[in-house]
C-alpha cells in the first residue's frame, strides 16, 4: 500500500507539472523567464498595468441611470484584453487572483467606503455557461469575497439569449439587454456590488441594477476587472 505522503507529494508534482503546460513559461510581454508564482505576465510588466480603480468612473458611462457609482481596476489596453481572452476561452482562471492581487487595499476600501454588504456576479445565460465551463463574473466575485469576507448572493438569471455587445452601437446594447435578465430574488442587501469582467457603456449592469431597483432601495455600484477607454 502506498504511503500517503508519496501520493500527495506525486500529486502536487503532477499539478506543478500541469500548471508549467497550461500557463507559459516567460513572460508573453517582455518575454523574461517566469517565476512560479508568475502567470501569464511577469510581476513588473503586471505593474506597468494602467491602474485606474481610484476613479470612480460613472460619469464615463452611457448607461447608469440605475448605477451609483462605478470602478474599473485596468484599463482595457492589449496585455488585458490577452489575459482576460486567456480567462474566458482557455480558462485560466488562476489569472483573475493574480490580477486583482495589487488591487487588494483598494478593493477593501471600496467596499467600506461604500458600506457594500453584498457581492452580485452578472449571470452568464445557461447554455454559455455550459459551453465555457464557468462565469468569469463568479470567480471574480469569489477572489472579492475572500479579500474582503463580503457574501456572494445569485439572485439574478440571465433568461434571454443576447448576441455579444461587444460590435453593438449605445443604443442596440440597450435594446440588446433589455428585459434579459430576471430577479428571482429580492436582496436584502444594503448596498451591493454588481460583479463583471469588462465595462464598457455600462449597458449590461445598469439592467441589472434597474431591474434590483425596481423591488428594492439599495444602493448600487460596479465593479470590474477592466474598462474601456
Amino acid at each position: 500500500m502506498l504511503n500517503s505522503s508519496i501520493v500527495n507529494t506525486g500529486f502536487k508534482s503532477f499539478i506543478n507539472f500541469s500548471d508549467e503546460l497550461l500557463f507559459p513559461q516567460f513572460c508573453y510581454q517582455c518575454n523574461e523567464k517566469l517565476i512560479k508564482t508568475e502567470l501569464l505576465i511577469c510581476i513588473d510588466c503586471l505593474n506597468s498595468l494602467n491602474i485606474i480603480i481610484t476613479n470612480n468612473r460613472i460619469k464615463n458611462l452611457k448607461s447608469s441611470t440605475n448605477l451609483d457609482f462605478a470602478y474599473s481596476g485596468y484599463w482595457f489596453d492589449e496585455e488585458l484584453q490577452h489575459c482576460l481572452h486567456l480567462l474566458k476561452y482557455q480558462r485560466f482562471t488562476k489569472v483573475i487572483k493574480y490580477l486583482l492581487s495589487p488591487l487588494k487595499n483598494q478593493i477593501v476600501q471600496l467596499i467600506k467606503s461604500n458600506s457594500i454588504d453584498t457581492l452580485i456576479p452578472v449571470p452568464l445565460h445557461s447554455v454559455k455557461c455550459r459551453e465555457r465551463g464557468f462565469n468569469q463574473a463568479e470567480i471574480i466575485a469569489k477572489v472579492i469575497s475572500d479579500f474582503t469576507k463580503t457574501p456572494i448572493i445569485q439572485p439574478i438569471i440571465r433568461k434571454n439569449w443576447t448576441t455579444t455587445q461587444t460590435t453593438l452601437s449605445i443604443n442596440q446594447r440597450k435594446q440588446n439587454i433589455k428585459n434579459a435578465f430576471q430577479l428571482i430574488e429580492i436582496p436584502s442587501a444594503t448596498g451591493i456590488l454588481i460583479i463583471d469582467d469588462v465595462l464598457t457603456t455600462g449597458s449590461t449592469t445598469n439592467e441589472c441594477a434597474r431591474i434590483i431597483k425596481e423591488r428594492s432601495k439599495s444602493i448600487i455600484g460596479v465593479f470590474t476587472i477592466s474598462a474601456a477607454k
